[in-house]
């Protein structure tokens, strides 16, 4: 995990996380600006979606479990985006 990083590269890894959320958050605000997701704070949803991303990894690390990556792309892109999208 990051915060067992070395102070140098912790600070560097906070950085960059920094600035790829601010991307996602800037996509997000130009969806919701042009009506393609809901009228909601950027900061939530862009938390929520990432969020919801970062943690697909250790849902699925158990080897006894057997995921389609297929099916759960499906899956994610569904529940995820078609809960942000503007009804």
């Amino acid at each position: 995990a990051w915060r067992h990083l070395a102070p140098e590269s912790q600070a560097r890894f906070l950085e960059e996380r920094s600035q790829h959320e601010q991307k996602v958050q800037e996509l997000i605000e130009v969806a919701i600006e042009s009506g393609q997701l809901r009228s909601c704070q950027s900061i939530i949803m862009t938390r929520s979606f990432l969020a919801s991303v970062r943690w697909l990894f250790n849902w699925f690390t158990d080897p006894d479990q057997i995921v389609n990556t297929i099916e759960l792309q499906r899956q994610m892109s569904e529940l995820i985006l078609e809960g942000m999208k503007r009804k």
